[in-house]
């Protein structure tokens, strides 16, 4: 997995993470700057940990959720009511533990950059 991680990314890869981003009106490409959230997808395709398919139903259930067109989701649109009351996954606290220390991490080397 790491050397795909470190492999020079192809015209055609690039193309494709360019599109990745918000789709405008006419569907074409995007804007020609690739920004992290393009450049993670990107990553997780060439990795095979994800189909085009299935990346873009999670995008599409993502422009379902934003019922006031923000961009954003909040929680009133991502949580309904009823799963208040189900138990807590306790994968959803590992990955949220595992993603603080990521976020360290980055931070750590953005940090490094400046020095």
């Amino acid at each position: 997995m790491d050397n795909t991680l470190h492999e020079a990314i192809s015209e055609d890869e690039y193309q494709l993470m360019d599109y990745l981003g918000e789709p405008n009106e006419l569907g074409s490409r995007g804007d020609g700057q690739i920004d992290m959230f393009e450049f993670v997808e990107c990553q997780i395709l060439r990795l095979n940990l994800v189909s085009v398919n299935h990346l873009f139903q999670i995008k599409k259930r993502f422009i379902e959720l934003d019922i006031d067109d923000s961009g954003t989701v909040n929680k009133e649109e991502l949580i309904l009511p009823s799963a208040l009351e189900h138990e807590p996954n306790p994968k959803m606290h590992y990955a949220l533990e595992f993603l603080k220390d990521i976020h360290a991490e980055i931070e750590d080397m953005r940090l490094e950059r400046w020095v």
